[in-house]
């Protein structure tokens, strides 16, 4: 028994064995989900970057409390914005604006502002791990499943057809006895 596909079309024949099937197939699924999970390989690690050298700059910075003194609205969303703080030190007041973008709802009334203390103007609200780092995370995780899955699909194939080409081998010894 021939381990090849025939398929007989406007007088050609076209062969293709089970075994590069399956690798042209796991080739494709591989240059499917690969470059997502690069991509949010390096959502995850610019994220983690920009964590690291926010926290790094600012640890010697001093915290205090500031107090929400506006919201600035997305002008494509407004149910969505920044919350402006307002922080005094040494009787001055300063505002500082928090980088994390957030439902209206959601913002805080108040919030720990770092600062520098030789330069009280310069300020930095911690807002943990942006939405690039969760972002990241969900591409990777899908990018995996579908290379999982493409994996698991191809055995599966693999297997099959095995089973096929055993029923096959099993009539046709049948046959010649």
């Amino acid at each position: 028994m021939n381990s090849n596909y025939e398929n007989r079309n406007s007088g050609g024949t076209i062969v293709v064995s089970n075994g590069v099937a399956r690798i042209i197939f796991l080739i494709f699924v591989f240059m499917l989900a690969f470059p997502f999970f690069a991509g949010g390989v390096i959502f995850i690690g610019v994220s983690c970057y920009i964590h690291s050298t926010d926290s790094e700059r600012t640890k010697n910075y001093l915290e205090t409390e500031g107090i929400l003194v506006r919201i600035d609205k997305d002008s494509d969303s407004p149910l969505y914005g920044n919350g402006i703080y307002e922080y005094t030190v040494n009787g001055h007041s300063y505002n500082c604006r928090s980088d994390a973008r957030k439902k209206v709802s959601e913002i805080e009334e108040t919030k720990m502002v770092k600062y520098d203390p030789e330069k009280p103007n310069e300020n930095y609200i911690e807002s943990g791990f942006d939405n690039l780092f969760f972002w990241g995370i969900a591409v990777v995780i899908i990018s995996s499943c579908v290379f999982i899955g493409g994996i698991i699909t191809e055995r599966a194939w693999k297997h099959k057809y095995d089973a096929i080409l055993n029923e096959m081998n099993a009539k046709q010894q049948n046959a010649k006895n």
